[in-house]
């Protein structure tokens, strides 16, 4: 394909490369093999496990519109290059999945310390994430604990910039144990070629579970090098500029991108909406496999919006790539309450001011004095929020005020929050509990309820937006 697509990505693989060449296999090597053999003890803070993240994304500098290689489908029947893992996936089906389709670029590359060993098995590269599939292995009758992961620059030995990940905080016993762990790209960012996957190792003990200080952990590191041009060839830019409006407010979606690790949905909020933060309200993609098997999938995570009122859904499913078709489907659009109301509490008297809003009410239970998982004392506050519709975005920030307006953090770094029965309403009842460390805070206490929205819907319902159609031959 000799044509100004092609030109594009040549001129981005190349700028890729020059940037690639600045790390020599020599200094690589060197800078890995004394992170491998030094095992160097490091006292860790865990930076958060969590399931699911809300990120600021972006994807390569690709010209919209560009399909899979026709070279690449002619060699390959499946969508990946690479023959499947002899690997026993039980515990990740979906892995199978991906390397059944030759999606996993292989690795096999190990690292030893402190009794412990780690193995890079493969690598699954999308446009917005890579995915990460490592063993770990000792013969300690303790079980160890992955601490943390990270990936990062192979020169500078550090994290590269603005990637997330979500994964860690595994337990490993005796023996051998696979994992996964995902590393996702911020705004403007691109995965250089040449990276070092790293992961902190630990003895099992609460310190290393949930953040404390630990001596005895270990980092392991190893290189990895991606394969661009196998990126490149499985990603598909769709081009969508589809106008939603509802209740005065609207949403664009700008563009799909397949890739092998799923798929990402581009949105923008209209100029002239009450809020940036206007978003796509129960989206989902609805999938006909090659097979004609039905599917849905929902987003794994979202990412904005930014000032811009630019927003990205991430979907993660390695059915994306031959699906017959993909239909995006929604209930309507989401707008943010223009207000945050504030939760006055006083706790020597045990009260909360009232808080009720157009969308629901908020009521205070009291406090308890008792033992956070990490094994600080605690105060912890209940709070009860009776919501007048969907209510899954609401939480109460983690910075808090006392009465002079000096600034707290909670404890941890997670508020818990649960759902209960309706109370007779449609909705449940949403239950925040919040940690704070105990002392005697001057004046009533001041927290901020977000996440309030308010679902706009059509009266002919929302339009359905056809992604990607193929026929029966294809």
């Amino acid at each position: 394909m000799h044509n100004p697509e092609e030109t594009r990505l040549r001129e981005y693989m190349d700028h890729v490369r020059s940037e690639a060449e600045q790390v020599t296999d020599e200094k690589l090597e060197e800078a890995v093999r004394h992170g491998m053999v030094r095992g160097k003890r490091t006292k860790q803070r865990k930076r958060g496990l969590v399931a699911a993240i809300a990120l600021a994304a972006a994807i390569w500098m690709l010209w919209a519109g560009l399909g899979p290689s026709p070279k690449l489908a002619e060699q390959h029947r499946l969508p990946g290059p690479y023959p499947a893992l002899a690997m026993d996936f039980t515990r990740y089906p979906h892995l199978q999945q991906y390397s059944e389709l030759g999606l996993i670029q292989h690795a096999g590359q190990s690292a030893e310390a402190g009794g412990y060993s780690l193995t890079v098995v493969g690598v699954i590269t999308g446009t917005h994430m890579i995915k990460v599939i490592y063993t770990v292995e000792h013969d300690f009758s303790k079980q160890a604990v992955v601490m943390n992961t990270a990936m990062k620059n192979a020169l500078s030995d550090e994290p590269v910039l603005n990637s997330s990940f979500i994964g860690g905080g595994e337990l490993v016993p005796r023996g051998s144990h696979m994992f996964e762990v995902s590393f996702v790209l911020l705004l403007s960012q691109t995965f250089p070629e040449s990276l070092v996957f790293e992961a902190v190792l630990a003895p099992d003990s609460p310190e290393a579970r949930y953040g404390g200080e630990v001596s005895n952990a270990f980092t392991l590191q190893i290189p990895l090098k991606l394969d661009l041009e196998a990126v490149l060839k499985l990603t598909r830019i769709i081009p969508l500029e589809h106008s939603v409006e509802a209740g005065g407010q609207q949403v664009t979606i700008r563009e799909a991108v397949l890739s092998a690790t799923g798929a990402v949905i581009h949105t923008t909020a209209g100029s002239q909406n009450t809020s940036n933060g206007v978003e796509l309200e129960r989206m989902s993609l609805e999938i006909v496999e090659g097979s004609g098997a039905l599917s849905s999938l929902t987003s794994m995570f979202a990412a904005g919006p930014d000032d811009e009122g630019s927003k990205s859904y991430y979907f993660e499913d390695p059915r994306l790539l031959q699906a017959r078709s993909i239909t995006l489907t929604a209930q309507g659009l989401s707008v943010p309450a223009a207000l945050r109301p504030k939760l006055i509490v006083d706790l020597e008297k045990g009260q909360m001011e009232p808080v009720r809003t157009e969308y629901g009410r908020m009521t205070y239970s009291g406090y308890r004095s008792n033992e956070h998982v990490n094994g600080e004392k605690v105060y912890t506050l209940t709070f009860e929020y009776e919501s007048q519709q969907e209510s899954r975005g609401l939480y109460v920030d983690y910075i808090f005020k006392d009465g002079t307006g000096k600034a707290y953090d909670v404890v941890g770094t997670a508020i818990s929050r649960s759902y209960s029965g309706s109370n007779g309403n449609e909705y449940p009842v949403t239950t925040f509990e919040v940690h704070i460390e105990p002392q005697a805070y001057k004046g009533p206490l001041v927290f901020e309820l977000g996440g309030q929205t308010q679902v706009m819907k059509q009266p002919m319902g929302f339009p359905s937006v056809k992604i990607i159609k193929r026929s029966n031959s294809q």
